[in-house]
């Protein structure tokens, strides 16, 4: 039915075409989506950027071709607390749809890469990424929706690597209740389930995010390949129904709009 989170051959880890990605959505019958390719100055290498005139090009060529399917135009930004605001400059006037915040840099280094692991013990980095998770909510202007909490652990080496709430209990209850008092979402990322066996955030943060009084939520996949498109998004929407939740959210022009889960 739904999924906010996409990226295509516009981000450099990606090469599925913004039409083969929704081609997959339109096969799987979802019915809304959102890309939403890096931006991200901070990425060791030189950064993430989406080239914007070739997005409009590619973007109008898919709303052409899939007019039934609600798309809307994201972008995924990495956030750094010293270069957030940059973010919102070179974002502004872009036409934008539905904007993710993410951390993805740790100690400079992208979990991703083995680099991290081999510099710091596993303990040094959930550490620092949830530092970095409150001094990010600096930026809650930037961002509509926070994205992947515990992302630090879908590629650590550790037989123990998920972001447990039980570990972060204050900090992770700032980081939801800020969400909550300034109208963000949350989302609940789907890719966890194959890398570490859970959702980002895990079920106990959503399930405080629910307990706090938290309503914006969304689903996203972070599918980088066509066959991840949609991943786990009808389990999730009963999983999420099943904690009270009555509606998933979808953004147009940066404003939360309900769905009916039932």
């Amino acid at each position: 039915m739904i999924d906010l989170h996409i990226h295509t051959s516009l981000s450099t880890d990606c090469d599925a075409s913004m039409m083969d990605m929704a081609a997959a959505a339109a096969q799987k019958g979802l019915r809304y989506i959102s890309f939403t390719d890096h931006i991200d100055f901070d990425f060791p290498g030189g950064g993430y950027m989406v080239d914007f005139d070739e997005y409009k090009i590619q973007f109008e060529a898919v709303k052409a071709a899939f007019p039934n399917m609600s798309i809307a135009k994201g972008i995924e930004a990495g956030i750094e607390p010293h270069s957030w605001h940059r973010h919102i400059e070179l974002l502004s006037g872009k036409g934008l749809d539905y904007v993710l915040g993410s951390v993805h840099v740790v100690f400079g280094r992208d979990p991703y890469f083995p680099e991290l692991w081999e510099k710091v013990t596993k303990q040094e980095a959930f550490d620092e990424y949830a530092r970095l998770l409150t001094k990010c909510l600096e930026a809650i202007d930037l961002f509509d929706v926070f994205a992947h909490i515990g992302y630090i652990g879908k590629y650590c080496p550790s037989e123990e690597n998920l972001f447990k709430y039980s570990d972060y209990t204050d900090i992770i209850d700032i980081v939801l209740k800020t969400l909550i008092e300034n109208s963000k979402g949350l989302e609940v990322n789907t890719s966890g389930l194959v890398k570490i066996g859970d959702y980002m955030p895990e079920k106990p943060i959503i399930e405080r995010y629910r307990e706090l009084g938290g309503e914006i939520i969304t689903i996203g996949s972070d599918a980088h390949l066509p066959e991840n498109v949609g991943l786990a998004a009808d389990y999730t929407l009963k999983y999420l129904n099943s904690l009270g939740f009555k509606y998933i959210y979808i953004y147009e022009n940066r404003v939360p709009k309900a769905i009916s889960i039932g």
